[in-house]
């Protein structure tokens, strides 16, 4: 009759090996959770960028847009109702002018913000039309997000 022995080689050896597995299971467990949060704290930080340095992007990005050959004095500005009209002569009919945005910078253009009816929904397009406040020209317009609209970036 065969007494089991704990302290036998071949029990021994398969302690060992379930140890091992067990070692390099915790390790591939922790280094597989490193690399599965550094990513999600990588794409938070990624977010909160777009965020804050949202509007700078959205400047560079669209330059044609939003820049402005700068004059040597701002009093070569424009009046508000030449903007206003430059900006009322692209907005269709239907369209309803939500917002004026002042230029930040001597550079920038004038923004004005505008709604349509969305073409079979039951909400609104918002557009932007830049306009040169040195000489009232239209510099172009476009179709804009949630995001971009309310202070975000792209």
């Amino acid at each position: 009759m065969y007494i089991h022995n704990p302290k036998s080689t071949a029990c021994q050896h398969k302690r060992k090996f379930h140890k091992f597995i067990i070692i390099r299971l915790k390790a591939l467990h922790l280094a597989g959770g490193c690399l599965f949060s550094g990513a999600v704290f990588v794409c938070i930080g990624l977010a909160k960028n777009l965020s804050v340095c949202g509007p700078e992007l959205d400047s560079a990005i669209n330059s044609p847009l939003k820049k402005v050959q700068r004059q040597a004095s701002p009093s070569t500005c424009r009046s508000l109702s030449d903007i206003t009209a430059a900006a009322k002569s692209v907005i269709p009919i239907s369209g309803k002018a939500y917002a004026l945005v002042f230029p930040g910078q001597a550079d920038d253009a004038f923004c004005i913000t505008y709604s349509l009816p969305a073409q079979g929904m039951n909400q609104n397009e918002w557009h932007q039309v830049y306009v040169n406040s040195y000489t009232a020209q239209v510099t172009g317009q476009r179709l804009t997000t949630r995001a971009t609209l309310f202070g975000g970036g792209l």
